[in-house]
């Protein structure tokens, strides 16, 4: 999914939801064949905020969103690979679509990298 600005102007942010697990050993770690594609899509796109979003499974509980924010330069731009999960088994979709919101807007606004995440 790829966010528009307001008027049709750039887009934003890309977003790509997958059904696995990014919690390998205490690690976050994307696939990479996953990050491939989300900066595939940022350069055709133009676009620096890339999020992978993923559901929660029950051996992540312990860890809050972003579970990593990862700066990468690719053809001399600075993008920014956000990893996020939730719990999809929310029985208030509400509330849920109220999270994932917030979350994303707090991984926009904070400028803090993870170190437990590794992209190889």
């Amino acid at each position: 999914m790829a966010r528009r600005g307001s008027e049709g102007k750039a887009i934003q942010m890309i977003l790509d939801a997958k059904y696995k697990n990014p919690v390998t050993v205490g690690t976050v770690k994307p696939a990479q064949s996953d990050v491939y594609q989300l900066i595939a899509y940022a350069v055709r796109y133009n676009c620096d905020n890339l999020f992978l979003v993923y559901p929660q499974f029950k051996d992540n509980v312990r860890w809050a969103n972003p579970l990593a924010s990862i700066p990468f330069d690719v053809e001399g731009r600075t993008m920014k690979l956000h990893v996020l999960n939730f719990d999809i088994t929310m029985n208030d979709v509400h509330l849920l679509r109220e999270r994932i919101i917030g979350d994303i807007g707090m991984a926009l606004s904070e400028g803090n990298v993870n170190d437990c995440c590794t992209i190889t």
